[in-house]
């Protein structure tokens, strides 16, 4: 069970990382998509943008910007069993000290 929860949480924190450095990536190529100078050479590139190319990388960065914030907190969940575990574990070893002290 905590190998499987490790290997969870470490495969959702490498997605998350994953999905935050992409996002400005994404953004980027998209910006550079729209900035495209208006004259003759470039008239089959515009209509190109008015086409599904763009509003592909634009969802693609929507679900990115969606993803890293949701996959953050399915780790913080994975892990928060864990962490519950040992604070009980740790709370046990002082309230059985501090009765062990007399």
């Amino acid at each position: 069970a905590v190998v499987s929860t490790q290997s969870t949480g470490g495969g959702l924190i490498i997605i998350s990382k994953l999905a935050n450095t992409l996002v400005p990536l994404v953004f980027k190529d998209i910006v550079n998509r729209f900035s495209v100078p208006l004259d003759g050479d470039h008239i089959p590139q515009l209509v190109l943008l008015g086409g599904s190319t763009v509003m592909a990388w634009v969802l693609v960065y929507g679900t990115l910007r969606a993803l890293a914030p949701s996959v953050n907190e399915l780790k913080n969940s994975v892990f928060a069993s864990v962490a519950q575990d040992n604070i009980k574990a740790v709370s046990r070893r002082a309230y059985t000290h501090l009765l062990n002290l007399d």
